[in-house]
């Protein structure tokens, strides 16, 4: 894995060193990976909460990009841990299509989520892919004592 220490505009280029080894790359905001690895992208939920009371997590859409396969990953994954413990844990992973190269309109729907008070989602993509959520929805029904 490679470090970037210093950011650096040169004729309307940027340019980044690499902590690690001293080499210099160009910054390519269109580039998925890091010198020929993969740049796994991870981003967390807000805490999910109902009151501090229990609910299930019925079902959970993502709403990303898709379609964004391309010639050396044609069926992109995103996974998803939930904490149900409030960021501290998570537990296993799930995982769902990201969309085939061009298929636009695919949607990410994770069923059947599991229960909890204070829940946190891990979302996780590993593949040389765009990676751009636009929003995300949830159902949740509440537990009846």
């Amino acid at each position: 894995m490679y470090f970037g220490s210093l950011l650096v505009t040169f004729n309307a280029g940027n340019y980044v060193a690499d902590i690690s080894t001293g080499n210099i790359y160009f910054f390519d905001e269109e580039a998925y990976t890091d010198n020929g690895a993969p740049i796994p992208r991870e981003i967390c939920t807000r805490h999910i909460l109902n009151a501090g009371n229990e609910f299930f997590l019925d079902q959970l859409m993502l709403d990303f990009e898709t379609g964004v396969g391309n010639d050396e990953v044609t069926a992109p994954q995103v996974f998803i841990s939930i904490s149900r413990d409030g960021g501290r844990t998570f537990g296993p992973e799930k995982f769902k299509p990201l969309g085939l190269m061009g298929a636009y309109l695919d949607r990410v729907v994770f069923n059947r989520n599991g229960s909890g008070r204070d829940l946190v989602i891990k979302i996780r993509v590993t593949d040389a892919v765009k990676f751009v959520i636009t929003g995300g929805s949830a159902a949740s029904y509440e537990v009846s004592d």
